[in-house]
């Protein structure tokens, strides 16, 4: 039984949460210490949350029988040839660090938690937009506004490294378009999750809508995720596409949407565990060009995810 609010998944399956955010993240080290899904989720602590490791006892680390060095040995070495110098560096690193807990069991606490005061929080984009919490956001937020009112084919493409609010952004956007009475708005990204932060958003600036895993329904109005494969289908039935971790949908894929999509905005992460560094914008920059009457390109920079 999983309490609600709980998410559960495997290492393997890290990817499934990136861009998403959470206020406690635990792992178990004790099932394989994958380095890639430590990497992946601990960027999606919220700002004042809380990373929690499963883990032996910390002297122990160096010669832990890690149940992960099945999966990574060479093909002829046993799993006991695989080094413990990760588990050398990543101990040291906790101990030096200055906000680190390390609770043992039947044991005491070492460490302690710099004590923080609280200051009212004022946004840095609020003199332009007071839903934004970066000038960078609002302006990418107007950026995909106007690409939904202004010349055909010229799309918003936002860019930046993780936890800038890209996907913030792109439901900021979507909710002001159905309040100013669009009607349909397709939401896209390489799998359904990856779509939930903008859903998320959307559904708080819209409060009398309803909201599903795939859905916003405001009235007649709808924000509504589709499978990349389908969105050729449906556009001519939409007011604007948007797609979330563009960089993680197949090439000729994306090439699709952007021929058929006359209205559309396309964010992509070009650092961190979601991106896929400047590949994105050269991969992609001959289908914008064909297909595109230029680009309203936004590069967001300050974190938002993060405290």
């Amino acid at each position: 039984h999983i309490t609600p609010g709980v998410k559960t998944l495997s290492a393997s399956s890290a990817d499934r949460v990136l861009g998403q955010g959470f206020d406690t993240v635990i792992f178990d080290g004790w099932s394989g210490f994958n380095v890639d899904a430590l990497g992946a989720v601990s960027g999606t602590v919220r700002g004042g949350g809380l990373l929690c490791l499963l883990m032996p006892p910390v002297p122990d680390w160096p010669t832990y029988a890690d149940p992960e060095r099945a999966r990574i040995a060479a093909w002829g070495h046993a799993p006991a040839a695989v080094s413990g110098r990760w588990f050398c560096y990543l101990q040291r690193r906790l101990l030096e660090a200055t906000a680190v807990l390390i609770m043992a069991q039947g044991g005491g606490v070492e460490g302690s938690i710099p004590s923080v005061t609280t200051v009212p929080f004022s946004s840095t984009g609020a003199d332009q937009d007071p839903d934004c919490l970066t000038r960078d956001q609002a302006q990418a937020v107007a950026a995909v506004i106007r690409a939904s009112d202004g010349k055909r084919r010229k799309p918003a493409v936002l860019i930046s490294d993780r936890g800038r609010g890209k996907s913030a952004a792109l439901g900021i956007a979507a909710a002001r378009l159905l309040q100013q009475g669009r009607q349909r708005i397709i939401v896209t990204g390489p799998r359904r999750d990856s779509v939930s932060t903008l859903l998320d958003h959307a559904a708080q600036l819209l409060p009398g809508a309803r909201r599903s895993a795939a859905r916003i329904q405001l009235g007649e109005a709808r924000i509504e995720y589709l499978a990349p494969d389908r969105i050729s289908d449906q556009v001519d039935r939409a007011d604007m596409v948007m797609v979330d971790e563009a960089a993680g949908i197949p090439l000729p894929g994306l090439a699709l949407i952007i021929q058929h999509c006359s209205r559309l905005a396309l964010a992509t992460t070009v650092h961190g565990y979601e991106g896929t560094g400047r590949g994105f914008e050269l991969r992609l920059s001959r289908h914008l060009g064909d297909h595109s009457r230029g680009l309203r390109r936004v590069v967001l920079t300050r974190p938002g995810r993060w405290a």
